[in-house]
């Protein structure tokens, strides 16, 4: 088999049975055989909403806090708590999140207004606390962060 016809077969067997070392047999005439270790993933429904415009833009700003933050109920706390329900919620009050002393002792409702004071600067709204992020310093994408979350979070 030339060079190339070789390499086209191994890449097409790599698509047909995952990255598996395929199984071949002198009786198969050197096919691979059917792989049985392709793990099938089901689909997932994931509500879809319809956002405002303002929360779409804020959907870009969130991509900042995606890393830390979980929204849609249900999803488990990542490296920060998660945000579902947070309109109006008081402060530390996600179970099995561990928040630092600071945030324990608050006593912040999550208003939009706090939330845009805390999101400009978290550490002038909660002085130690463990979240580390520097802010957001434009009104607008704080405005459209914070509808955004409204929205998705209800």
């Amino acid at each position: 088999m030339k060079p190339i016809a070789l390499i086209a077969s191994f890449f097409a067997t790599l698509v047909m049975t995952g990255c598996d070392a395929p199984e071949t047999t002198e009786a198969n005439g050197g096919v691979p055989a059917k792989s049985t270790n392709i793990t099938r993933l089901e689909p997932v429904s994931v509500p879809q909403i319809e956002l405002s415009a303002v929360a779409q833009k804020g959907e870009k700003v969130f991509i900042r806090c995606a890393a830390c933050h979980s929204v849609a109920e249900g999803e488990p706390h990542l490296v920060g708590p998660s945000i579902h329900g947070l309109i109006d919620a008081p402060s530390a009050a996600k179970e099995g999140y561990p928040y630092s002393a600071a945030m324990g002792l608050a006593l912040v409702k999550w208003d939009r207004e706090t939330l845009d004071r805390w999101i400009e600067n978290p550490q002038a709204v909660v002085p130690g606390t463990k979240m580390a992020f520097a802010g957001i310093a434009d009104e607008q994408q704080r405005a459209a962060l914070i509808q955004y979350i409204a929205e998705v979070t209800k």
